[in-house]
């Protein structure tokens, strides 16, 4: 008999409960000699969506690409929404790398943005599919956390340029860091859906008139124009603060 109104689960009941969801956390290895298994079946699944997309992503089809067994594979990837997040955790670290390269190697926002450019363009060229299918998974993956940790330390990164260029680092500068960073990634997103969609269509309609490098080199002469617009920016480099 329930008590006080309350209604007391049946062992059937129970067992008819929908399965709680697991979290799409990867469990990278403690083990520096298991770590090669868990990068082959991140490239598995990379593979599996530009060759099949992502209605071939199951974590049968990955093991099997990445030659290892089913219990390997949930070893370290409980479903195959963890893998994606560990490929959204290579890609980022890929880019953060070029990000990081472009902004210490330049002492002006306009070069640093154009090295910028050169180098996520050369990275997306290789395999433009790869970041519409990406996109697309971000939700199942739950990487908005890691895309926010991501762009909040592109921010600061562009914030110290600017800073070094000639801007005093106050919440005018770090506005500006927010606006092209945010700017720069949003036009990234569009690339990389238009080319992926126009992949996927097979056609080169509208989307596929978008063309990666053009997109980027324009970017950088906007990025000129603004550089144009700031003052501090336009001081001879003997006048910058150090």
């Amino acid at each position: 008999m329930p008590e006080y109104g309350l209604h007391v689960p049946t062992r059937s009941e129970r067992r008819g409960r929908p399965p709680k969801q697991v979290a799409p956390v990867p469990r990278p290895p403690r083990r520096a000699t298991a770590a090669p298994t868990f990068d082959v079946v991140v490239t598995a699944a990379e593979r599996v969506l530009v060759d099949g997309g992502i209605d071939a992503l199951t974590t049968n089809r990955v093991a099997e690409v990445a030659g290892v067994s089913i219990g390997t594979l949930y070893q370290y990837f409980p479903n195959k929404n963890a893998i994606v997040a560990a490929l959204f955790d290579r890609y980022l670290a890929i880019f953060s790398e070029i990000f990081v390269a472009a902004i210490d190697t330049s002492s002006a926002l306009d070069e640093a943005a154009r090295k910028l450019g050169i180098g996520v363009v050369a990275r997306f060229q290789t395999q433009p599919a790869i970041f519409h299918m990406l996109w697309r998974l971000r939700g199942a993956a739950d990487v908005h956390d890691r895309l926010a940790s991501h762009l909040e330390k592109m921010v600061e990164s562009v914030r110290r340029l600017l800073v070094r260029a000639g801007m005093t680092d106050d919440a005018r500068t770090r506005v500006l860091a927010f606006m092209l960073v945010h700017a720069g990634d949003g036009i990234a997103n569009g690339v990389a859906n238009a080319a992926g969609a126009a992949g996927a269509a097979g056609a080169a309609g509208t989307a596929g008139a978008i063309d990666a490098t053009t997109v980027s080199m324009m970017f950088v002469e906007v990025i000129r124009a603004l550089s144009r617009a700031v003052p501090e920016l336009q001081q001879p480099a003997a006048e910058k603060p150090e």
